[in-house]
């Protein structure tokens, strides 16, 4: 298999695994997962963070930012692919362009 058709391939897989129940109840428990870790930052923020537990906040904040990557994996993942396959698209019409034009000077001389 190719890089072109790898790539359709984990498009095509993604695509159909975001449409499956698996998908929709894990991004369910992952936003309520954020929300809880949000609640936990607004507790902090209201009751002013003491020096013992800004590494408790900065963990939360990351866990917050990692939690926000998981929800939008699909969408890197594709998006990585397409850019790929959109890629190999512009060298082929550039290629076919420049034979094209090389066709045509060797046809007029």
């Amino acid at each position: 298999m190719n890089q072109e058709d790898e790539s359709r391939w984990v498009i095509g897989t993604i695509e159909d695994g975001r449409k499956s129940d698996y998908w929709k109840l894990l991004k369910q428990c992952i936003i309520e997962w954020i929300d809880d870790e949000n609640k936990r930052l607004d507790s902090y923020k209201q009751t002013s963070i003491a020096p013992d537990e800004v590494q408790k906040y900065n963990r939360t904040v990351d866990r917050v930012r990692y939690l926000n990557r998981m929800l939008t994996i699909n969408e890197t993942i594709v998006g990585y692919h397409r850019t790929f396959i959109e890629k190999v698209k512009d060298k082929v019409e550039d290629m076919v362009q420049k034979g094209e034009s090389f066709f045509e000077e060797v046809f007029r001389r």
